[in-house]
């Protein structure tokens, strides 16, 4: 039961992860928000307002890339962001799968193990 739980925790924040984005170098000015680089997450910032519908804001700069430009440093951080929590979500889902599967399994053997002698 832990390993489930660790592996679902593992796809909720790798989720988020990929939701909200790198936290990068960005030039502040295209945002709004002055006009020098600040280390911030600009994707989420930049989504922020509560005007859009969730649907529409969660992870629209993974179908965008022209959008991944807005990063300055470290170089190629949206492209390592979306391959790192891609790959734990597919990780994660299958170890939840393993780890269903192992209780399941389990619970069989404690409810069924016992009739092999006889």
């Amino acid at each position: 039961k832990l390993a489930l739980l660790g592996a679902a925790a593992c796809f909720v924040l790798s989720g988020v992860g990929l939701t909200n984005g790198p936290l990068c170098l960005y030039n502040a000015s295209e945002n709004g928000c002055g006009h020098h680089p600040l280390w911030g997450y600009p994707f989420l910032e930049a989504i922020f307002p509560l005007l859009l519908s969730w649907s529409r804001r969660a992870g629209s700069y993974l179908r965008d890339r022209g959008t991944w430009s807005i990063c300055l440093e470290p170089a190629g951080v949206v492209s390592w962001n979306i391959a790192l929590f891609s790959l734990l979500l597919l990780i994660s889902a299958a170890e939840m799968v393993l780890a269903s599967i192992q209780i399941l399994n389990g619970c069989l053997g404690c409810l069924c193990g016992f009739c092999e002698g006889k």
